[in-house]
């Protein structure tokens, strides 16, 4: 059994006037299991993921559109904690300087 291509859509304009290309493929390292390609637009504020659900045999489909608000800022949030981490650790030199005088 060979890679399958179920099917797929373009998607015009997709955000901001780009282009985006959704399937469906059936592989055989994974047992036939449907798999989705995602497209994925990614800005500051959200996140926009489009997915094909599915597709019906009268040549309609099904398509899943999901908004992540603001998951870069968990991002910037994880950096600037595990900075600011790093900093509290740092050997406070002028501290040690004061105690010896």
């Amino acid at each position: 059994m060979a890679d399958e291509f179920d099917g797929g859509v373009d998607l015009e304009p997709f955000r901001d006037e780009a282009r985006a290309w959704l399937e469906k493929r059936r592989y055989d390292k994974f047992s036939g299991e449907p798999t989705s390609e995602v497209a994925l637009d990614r800005k500051l504020k959200e996140d926009l993921f489009v997915i094909l659900a599915s597709i019906h045999e009268n040549e309609r489909v099904t398509i899943r559109a999901i908004i992540n608000p603001l998951i870069n800022w968990y991002w910037i949030g994880g950096i600037v904690a595990f900075f600011g981490g790093l900093y509290v650790l740092l050997p406070d030199f002028k501290r040690k300087e004061e105690a010896a005088e």
